[in-house]
């Protein structure tokens, strides 16, 4: 319980962040979250602002704040009775007093795109500033300058998926912020019926606290609200390959996944999905492709030289081994994701791909609410077994 009005005003401003959850583009909710926590941590603080440089800054930190809010209220987020994202867009017309003020959609888009400008570049100041010893300054500058996702009113930076997924675990490593891993395993099968749908095998929360650049499997402390940056994750069994697929993945028993899933570096986990996962938006103007950006600094690797003993997370050249490891564990590459709707905007179709392992979204959360959500999806499957059909009618709420 807060002691006096200051402290009952920081849990105020902090459940406020806790609900920021903006959307900018593929590649960038990942980025955000250590942005979050570091100015949480200021607040915590409590410094008085004594230099006109210091009262600047913090005026810049509220505008993003506030644009933040802004990307998160037109947020029109769907998701199944997994938990899982089937679909995510800007929706402008739920711009904050965008009934009362009546402005015109081109006005809305301008000041949608103004913000997530906005966002973009003052997430990927913060990460340049913060992360700036995690390659040689030439190697990691040219990414930072060349890669941008062109709109029409203006340019809104962006990384590659790789890069700004490495550099949130850099700065998570190096700050001591926990991560906790979702995960929620799901198994495709036919119905009575023959129809094909899905059900839950299992799910749990995995919480891994920073120790020497690595993360290592700690346990998740519920009665501790403390910040952590979540991972939700999902793990996508056909039934037909059940047990006969070459993975350590393969198997319906959930203990066994999950023992097999621990046995891994969560880092190595992450950066393989972020690996596979496409690196820019079809709309971005990238002046060089990824494999050229990272390669020249790349281990040098076979085919199949997937056992590099030691994976510095402070590093960006490991990435071509992240790609070969994602390869020998069946991870999927491209566009492959649980759900999308159809050409026609009308259904849902979820994968029939085998997915070891693969991020759904990653955000700013506490301990207590991730065990909370994990056990809330546990309960609601056993009160009533959660069915799921591959292919469903879909709308999108407004």
């Amino acid at each position: 319980m807060p002691n006096n009005e200051n402290d009952e005003n920081i849990e105020n401003i902090e459940n406020k962040f806790l609900n920021l959850d903006p959307l900018v583009g593929d590649a960038l909710c990942q980025t955000r979250v250590p942005y979050f926590i570091y100015l949480l941590r200021k607040l915590r603080e409590n410094k008085p602002l004594l230099t006109e440089e210091e009262k600047k800054e913090k005026e810049k930190e509220d505008e993003y704040i506030k644009n933040c809010d802004i990307l998160t209220q037109t947020r029109n987020v769907s998701r199944d009775n997994f938990g899982l994202i089937v679909d995510e867009v800007t929706d402008i017309q739920r711009f904050p007093n965008a009934n009362k003020e009546l402005p015109s959609k081109t006005k809305l888009n301008k000041l949608v795109i103004h913000s997530k400008s906005l966002v973009a570049n003052q997430t990927i100041d913060f990460l340049k500033r913060e992360c700036s010893g995690l390659t040689r300054k030439d190697e990691i500058e040219r990414e930072f300058e060349k890669q941008n996702l062109i709109k029409r009113f203006e340019d809104i930076p962006i990384l590659s998926f790789y890069l700004s997924t490495k550099l949130m675990l850099h700065y998570a490593a190096r700050e001591k912020i926990p991560l906790v891993i979702n995960l929620k395993r799901l198994l495709r099968e036919k119905n009575r019926e023959e129809k094909e749908e899905y059900s839950l095998l299992g799910a749990v929360s995995l919480c891994y606290q920073s120790c020497k650049k690595k993360f290592v499997l700690s346990k998740l402390n519920t009665l501790e609200n403390d910040l952590v940056i979540a991972f939700d994750m999902y793990s996508c069994l056909p039934e037909e390959q059940a047990e006969t697929i070459s993975s350590p993945f393969g198997m319906r028993n959930f203990d066994t996944f999950i023992r097999n899933f621990k046995s891994l570096e969560i880092d190595e986990v992450i950066l393989m999905c972020a690996c596979i996962h496409s690196q820019f938006p079809k709309t971005a103007r990238v002046e060089e492709e990824i494999n050229n950006l990272f390669l020249h600094v790349a281990h040098v690797c076979d085919e199949e030289e997937t056992n590099i003993s030691s994976l510095d997370i402070a590093s960006i050249k490991d990435y071509q081994y992240l790609k070969n490891l994602a390869k020998k564990f069946r991870l999927p590459e491209g566009d492959s994701r649980y759900a999308k709707l159809t050409t026609e905007k009308t259904k849902i179709e979820r994968t029939k791909e085998f997915i070891p392992f693969q991020v759904d979204h990653v955000y700013l959360s506490t301990t207590q609410a991730c065990h909370a959500k994990t056990q809330q999806l546990l309960k609601d499957n056993e009160e009533k077994r959660i069915h799921i059909p591959v292919t469903e009618e879909f709308s999108q709420e407004k």
